[in-house]
């Protein structure tokens, strides 16, 4: 090969793989010009010529090959994948191919739609609501009509019972149209569980009511779908008594024997919504894993719960993801599947002696730009699968908040990645994230969140007893 062609190129990659690993799939002429830095200098534009035409068709090979029919799309899943395996600076061979080839057959799970918008045709209860459900599952943006007083005060200030029964509402009609499209191959499957086990993992931030009912979707092994009735029972627990109680939400099938019970906790919740500052005392608990101290207070609730039941479906989402790996810890034989969304890993003496090559999937989903879902260390066997979630969609900001509250699977389009957990446990990065977790979160976040709850209960306090004095005086 003294020149490039590229139909002639992409013959050469095809036959490669019947032929021997050492075969040289490259222009010797190219290689000549990256393997010498005089060639560099004097034939700089045929080598960019001959680099470029190289580039255009081992990418075309794979974007054909992969059906990923857009170039910027493949640019970035390329990055995530071939990039670590070849580089355009040196000889392509028949073995360096078949790695690429390899990793994107281990790493790519899905690439294509997310999950669709409901119907234009649907009846919302709440416009607003609606906006902020469509913010938080297919990429939606933040709209001038969202910011007013009644709706942030509901965020940030006083809990609103009537706005999150119709958050509950809309999550409901999201989790029906679920159910009336379920996947058809298994590719589509792993982006169906993903968005249905988020919707759940939201659920306990709308604080349903005990024994209220929900309809979530159970996907049979044949393929069907039906919407299975459960009623809601709250867990609640505190890591002490200076502030209102955290919580996790047990789903128990009415009728249907077949279906899963659901456990899913609460993560950090909002300003308004009860348990927010026990939730912050959660993330940060001095010398403690993320939630290691909540969950220690709420061990003998949750074991009560399990008690007798089996092929429960565990989720969580961020600091109700870190309480989910503490769960795991204890009643990993009585799951029969986890979905985790953008949690923090735990401290490594948590997994430490702990190996999940046997039982049920532990599925943790991540997205770009998520800080929270970068730190600690995660549990490692051949049960653990950890998804990458790129979004394909203009207006998608991969940065805090946004990559931490939104589920990117519900974009336009959506690629899931695989990455391995034993690797990225070795990741200088977490190491150092867990570092700065321990040593500088309490002061941050911890200690000035004990000072302001208990000076707004002193303030409270002074409040009540000057209304008794003035009952009284007046009286």
């Amino acid at each position: 090969m003294n020149s490039i062609n590229n139909n002639h190129t992409i013959n050469l990659f095809e036959q490669s793989f019947k032929g021997p690993s050492v075969q040289l799939l490259d222009s010797i002429k190219r290689i000549q010009y990256n393997s010498s830095y005089w060639y560099s200098i004097f034939h700089r534009k045929e080598k960019q010529k001959l680099n470029q035409e190289m580039w255009q068709a081992v990418s075309s090979f794979f974007q054909l090959r992969y059906q990923i029919d857009d170039q910027q799309h493949f640019l970035r899943i390329w990055k995530e994948i071939g990039q670590k395996e070849w580089s355009i600076k040196f000889p392509l061979t028949a073995d360096r191919f078949h790695a690429i080839d390899a990793a994107f057959k281990k790493l790519l799970v899905y690439y294509g739609p997310g999950i669709a918008k409901l119907p234009s045709s649907t009846k919302h209860i709440n416009s607003s609501v609606q906006q902020i459900v469509n913010i938080l599952l297919h990429g939606g943006s933040l709209s001038k009509e969202l910011i007013r007083i009644p709706l942030l005060q509901a965020i940030l200030v006083k809990h609103d019972p009537l706005f999150l029964k119709q958050f509950r509402d809309e999550l409901q009609l999201e989790l029906n149209h679920l159910a009336d499209n379920p996947p058809k191959n298994a590719q589509e499957e792993i982006l169906w569980r993903q968005f249905l086990g988020y919707i759940i993992a939201i659920l306990p931030f709308s604080y349903p009511f005990e024994g209220e009912k929900m309809k979530i979707p159970l996907l049979e092994e044949n393929g069907a779908c039906r919407l299975v009735e459960y009623s809601i029972n709250i867990i609640e627990f505190s890591p002490n008594n200076t502030s209102s109680p955290m919580s996790a939400i047990g789903f128990a099938p009415i009728i249907d024997t077949l279906a899963p019970p659901i456990l899913s906790y609460l993560g950090t919740t909002f300003p308004a919504g009860n348990g927010f500052t026990t939730t912050i005392k959660a993330d940060f608990t001095p010398k403690m894993a993320v939630g290691e101290e909540a969950y220690a207070q709420a061990k003998e609730k949750i074991a009560f719960w399990f008690k007798n039941k089996t092929n429960v479906h565990l989720v969580g989402v961020s600091l109700g993801g870190a309480m989910a790996f503490h769960t795991i810890r204890d009643h990993y034989k009585s799951l029969s599947r986890t979905d985790i969304y953008n949690p923090p890993g735990l401290y490594a003496h948590c997994w430490k002696g702990q190996s999940y090559n046997d039982g049920c999937p532990i599925n943790i989903y991540r997205q770009p730009g998520d800080i929270v879902s970068k730190m600690g260390f995660w549990p490692e066997g051949s049960k653990v699968k950890i998804f990458n979630i790129i979004p394909h969609q203009n207006g998608i900001a991969e940065v805090m908040p946004r990559s931490h509250i939104q589920a990117f699977s519900g974009c336009q389009k959506v690629t899931f990645l695989q990455s391995d957990p034993a690797t990225e446990n070795k990741s200088f990065s977490r190491k150092a994230l867990v570092l700065m977790h321990r040593y500088f979160g309490p002061y941050l976040f911890y200690y000035p969140t004990c000072f302001l709850s208990y000076g707004y209960r002193k303030v409270c306090a002074v409040q009540k007893y000057s209304k008794i004095l003035f009952n009284i005086q007046k009286k």
